[in-house]
């Protein structure tokens, strides 16, 4: 149901993981927890979706992941699968199609712009923490599994 897509989420997931790198302020790393499951929307797994847990806790770094082709994901903070931090926290999701083509000599910057991003695959409303209705607790010293089924 979903395209298998090509690296352009992970030029903003990255970004964001940089954000949260320069945001953190304490020197040492935060207590994290693994966090996996996998996502669906209409029945099928959604293949290529960029997720990340922003906890609660603004002291600590925002997880990230990417969907695989089960729809699975694997949080992570520091390096690949180490988790996320330990607490509550609000997980956004964005998968858009290819990126839109632009008519030849327009020349617009703003259609430039917009040419680098193709049309929400899933509801808009999963693309920001505050909106999408997805809060999770990551518990220490345990396999944490959110498990997401996307509703229009």
């Amino acid at each position: 149901m979903f395209p298998e897509r090509s690296f352009f989420p992970m030029r903003s997931l990255w970004l964001l993981a940089l954000m949260g790198a320069i945001g953190c302020g304490s020197s040492g790393k935060q207590p994290l927890a693994p966090l996996t499951g996998t996502v669906t929307y209409k029945g099928q797994p959604v293949v290529g979706a960029s997720m990340t847990f922003i906890p609660e806790n603004k002291s600590y770094r925002p997880a990230i992941a990417i969907t695989d082709k089960q729809g699975r994901y694997r949080m992570e903070t520091y390096e690949p699968g180490d988790g996320a931090g330990v607490g509550l926290g609000k997980i956004s999701l964005s998968l858009r199609g290819p990126a839109k083509k632009i008519p030849p000599g327009v020349g617009d910057a703003v259609l430039e712009q917009m040419a680098d991003v193709g049309d929400p695959l899933i509801p808009l409303k999963y693309f920001k923490p505050e909106t999408s209705g997805l809060e999770y607790e990551v518990k220490p010293n345990t396999r944490n599994v959110f498990d997401i089924t996307l509703l229009d």
